[in-house]
């Protein structure tokens, strides 16, 4: 499908505007092509902290249809306090790292991805996770599920990482 709204510097960061409620249709769209549940709205780290991202959610989570989707965002950089009043706010799944915090939100779905491991602030990408660092992560995935629980990898070796991660989780819940 093609479009006629080209993306601009206007289109991104939540802003409440015609074009980004045109992309959410399409996404929106798309979704239910696919027949998905969650649509990820995986924000860059240019989307800061800040009371304006705070209103360009609110415009944005005010003007969309979330149809019978649940929406998971992913906050790059910012404080667990910050996290928490977002994903609350605007009723949202906290997508997380399982290695490096619980989620805030408060439903009954967690969305986890794996994007390999962290040094000095960034995500190296390069990345075979360990047995150890597997096990760490199903024991505190099982341990925080309330109904159910997603997880991606998103790292060189996601396949294989998802394999084996997939059978630890079956061997440890039969």
């Amino acid at each position: 499908m093609r479009s006629n709204v080209k993306p601009s510097k206007n289109v991104g960061l939540l802003r409440p505007s015609g074009g980004v409620l045109h992309f959410w249709r399409l996404t929106v769209r798309e979704a239910e092509l696919l027949g998905a549940r969650f649509i990820l709205i995986q924000l860059p780290r240019s989307f800061k902290e800040t009371e304006e991202s705070f209103a360009n959610a609110e415009g944005f989570f005010s003007m969309i249809e979330r149809d019978s989707f649940e929406i998971a965002v992913e906050l790059r950089g910012w404080s667990e306090r910050g996290i928490r009043r977002f994903v609350r706010e605007f009723e949202v799944i906290d997508v997380t790292d399982p290695l490096v915090r619980i989620p805030l939100h408060r439903g009954e779905t967690n969305y986890y991805r794996l994007h390999g491991r962290y040094e000095d602030g960034r995500i190296v990408y390069v990345h075979w996770y360990s047995e150890e660092e597997l096990k760490k992560a199903r024991d505190r995935i099982v341990g925080w599920n309330h109904s159910e629980s997603f997880v991606y990898f998103n790292n060189s070796n996601m396949c294989d990482d998802a394999k084996r991660f997939r059978k630890m989780v079956r061997e440890l819940l039969g």
